[in-house]
């Protein structure tokens, strides 16, 4: 958005090489300051034809977590999201397209997430399709009914006579 300094305009805008605002000049009117900061926005925008598929295949070797079971555990979890949305582009995913894909493979959804959080972060993509989802959250062992004393024996009682029968 452009800034009024004195009697002029000065334009700024994010760069994702140095990961900072970065000044893009100072204009006689605020149109002008704000056209410069519309063209900065559409040049640095990602435009890159990647596909989920192609990057999912290398993302567990170009972005290795530190421990082993965490890469092996992405690299399955990666699997689905490659199978159904692989041909996407990973600029082209839509939020809407993520959540539905998200409510299907719940157990899959952290990796993807992760996933699109290291694309991010080189600047492959604008946005995390799969960031702040919503998704209803599990019940957990919320409805586990622990066995009494008294069914718990007689589930021994039953196992014993097994063995011995």
């Amino acid at each position: 958005m452009p800034r009024k300094r004195g009697k002029r305009w000065t334009a700024s805008g994010y760069d994702r090489g140095l990961k900072r605002k970065v000044h893009l000049g100072t204009f006689d009117t605020r149109r002008e300051a704000a056209e410069r900061e519309a063209e900065h926005a559409l040049s640095t925008r990602p435009t890159g034809r990647e596909t989920i598929d192609s990057f999912a295949g290398r993302w567990v070797r170009d972005y290795p977590r530190p421990r082993l079971s965490s890469n092996t555990s992405n690299a399955e979890r990666i699997k689905p999201l490659m199978r159904d949305l692989g041909g996407v582009r990973l600029t082209e995913l839509s939020r809407p397209i993520a959540r539905a894909w998200a409510m299907k493979h719940r157990w899959a959804l952290p990796a993807a997430r992760a996933m699109y959080a290291d694309a991010m972060n080189d600047g492959l993509v604008d946005v995390n399709p799969f960031a702040n989802l919503r998704l209803p959250g599990s019940e957990g062992r919320k409805r586990i009914v622990a066995l009494t004393e008294v069914e718990l024996r007689g589930l021994a009682d039953q196992a014993l006579k097994a063995l011995a029968g």
